[in-house]
């Protein structure tokens, strides 16, 4: 059996004690880079319809890693979301230069700029955020984020004579010529 120790009184619980910490917080209202991390087809809630659910992850700066999570009424009693999901999903199609898709997952990984708004809290819900409809727009319209640093060489270290050398470092030689004859 794989040994672990484990000492609970060396663990600081001050995030933990209030929840998940900076994941508490919606992020704030703003256009971000993302891509599609999960996508489900499933019912609604009251299985009068079906709907496409798509957790967003964005991508690089103070909230890099944060899901969203989006859901598009693709059938459903009403007219008007069904219509805003099919405009959502329009936007998404253009934002990744795509005509069609036949499987959510030919959604993921396409980076891609959201415009997230946030969702005052509400009764028993907590603030969130949620994508503005239509709010998708190609990343190639965004402008460039940084380059990781260039990984530099070490400078090069000089190179010590041959002959200041201890005799295991030195390059091996071919001594052909003190041959005994």
């Amino acid at each position: 059996m794989p040994s672990y120790s484990f000492n609970a009184q060396e663990v600081d619980l001050s995030d933990a004690q209030t929840g998940r910490g900076k994941y508490d917080n919606p992020v704030p209202a703003g256009t971000y880079s993302a891509m599609v991390i999960e996508s489900e087809y499933k019912a609604n809630s009251k299985a009068t319809g079906h709907m496409i659910v798509l957790k967003w992850s964005i991508i690089g700066g103070e909230h890099d890693d944060r899901h969203i999570i989006a859901r598009y009424n693709i059938d459903n009693p009403s007219e008007a979301a069904v219509r805003i999901a099919q405009q959502d999903l329009v936007a998404i199609c253009h934002a990744m230069g795509r005509e069609a898709f036949d499987m959510t997952e030919e959604l993921h990984d396409h980076e891609v700029l959201i415009d997230v708004e946030v969702e005052p809290a509400s009764g028993d819900y907590k603030a969130s955020n949620k994508i503005a409809i239509g709010g998708y727009q190609s990343a190639a319209s965004a402008p460039p984020r940084p380059a990781a640093p260039a990984q530099t060489q070490p400078p090069p270290q000089p190179v010590a004579a041959e002959a200041d050398k201890p005799s295991w470092e030195r390059a091996f030689q071919d001594f052909q010529d003190d041959e005994v004859k």
